[in-house]
């Protein structure tokens, strides 16, 4: 967001899925109810949010918590999907090249490196 000028409305969503998503990821809060509660965010607005991370797939829907006190519905539990996404990491320096792929809670999928030495100057060309 821009400093000292007002948040757009998709910058304010964006901001608050990402608060949600991290909610969830961290363990703070597993359902909508609790997300409401911890993040402030009206019920319906959390609802819809929510709904978006499910249809990104960075969220997904498990089973049933544990009623309040005073009864009612039981929630719908949510789960973080750390194999939504992937991520790609790359360092290069004068003597190899490592790459490395990891899923979205850090759990590493792929490694590897290649070693620079004895390499031809029009091996490392595009």
């Amino acid at each position: 967001m821009k400093r000292g000028g007002k948040a757009t409305h998709e910058q304010l969503r964006e901001h608050n899925l990402h608060l949600l998503l991290r909610a969830v990821y961290s363990g703070v809060a597993n359902n909508r109810a609790a997300l409401a509660q911890h993040t402030g965010l009206a019920k319906p607005t959390v609802s819809e949010l929510v709904s978006e991370l499910i249809r990104l797939g960075l969220l997904a829907e498990g089973g049933h918590g544990q009623s309040g006190e005073s009864g009612g519905k039981r929630p719908r539990l949510l789960e973080f999907v750390p194999t939504a996404r992937q991520v790609i990491g790359v360092s290069v320096d004068s003597y190899q090249v490592s790459g490395v792929l990891a899923n979205l809670d850090g759990a590493l999928v792929a490694r590897h490196v290649a070693d620079l030495e004895g390499a031809q100057e029009q091996d490392c060309l595009l």
